[in-house]
């Protein structure tokens, strides 16, 4: 097997993984066009350290449901002709933000400058996953990765 056709199956199986993930569609998104620029080698280091690479995808989940609870609380204006909720908010997101996730999903400023953040902060930390050893992956602070997330997000709705 070439080194392309081993990186496109595992491309493709981690791609099927991520796609089950009840996360953000955006970030679904952003895990496929990440996965598109890896080699074999990565891809296989991804592969390995998937568990953590979940928990990593769940946090960011959450902390952009988060955020945009502590938008609502900002926001008076309301539009209830939502389409594609599943691309900005997870399933779990909509049921914590229920209703009000329809007054803010489409196009407002804040929810995309929150998307953003969370989109540089992937970014940022997923090369971790895919260049760090077993060893390495053993040792990695899940709270630094929460308190790095908390402080980046914080300053998009103060």
């Amino acid at each position: 097997m070439t080194e392309l056709q081993q990186a496109k199956e595992l491309r493709d199986e981690l791609n099927e993984k991520i796609r089950r993930l009840d996360i953000a569609g955006f970030l679904k998104s952003e895990c496929e066009y990440f996965l598109k620029h890896l080699n074999s080698y990565k891809l296989e280091n991804l592969k390995s350290n998937f568990t953590l690479f979940k928990k990593y995808l769940m946090l960011l989940d959450n902390q952009q449901t988060r955020q945009v609870k502590l938008l609502l609380a900002k926001l008076e204006k309301t539009n209830n002709n939502v389409k594609n909720m599943d691309f900005f908010f997870s399933k779990r997101g909509q049921r914590a933000l229920g209703e009000k996730a329809k007054a803010i999903a489409t196009g407002t400023v804040m929810v995309q400058k929150i998307m953003q953040k969370i989109k540089a902060i992937f970014l940022f930390q997923a090369t971790e996953f895919v260049n760090g050893s077993q060893l390495r992956m053993k040792v990695i602070d899940f709270k630094r990765i929460h308190d790095l997330i908390v402080r980046k997000c914080k300053t998009v709705v103060e």
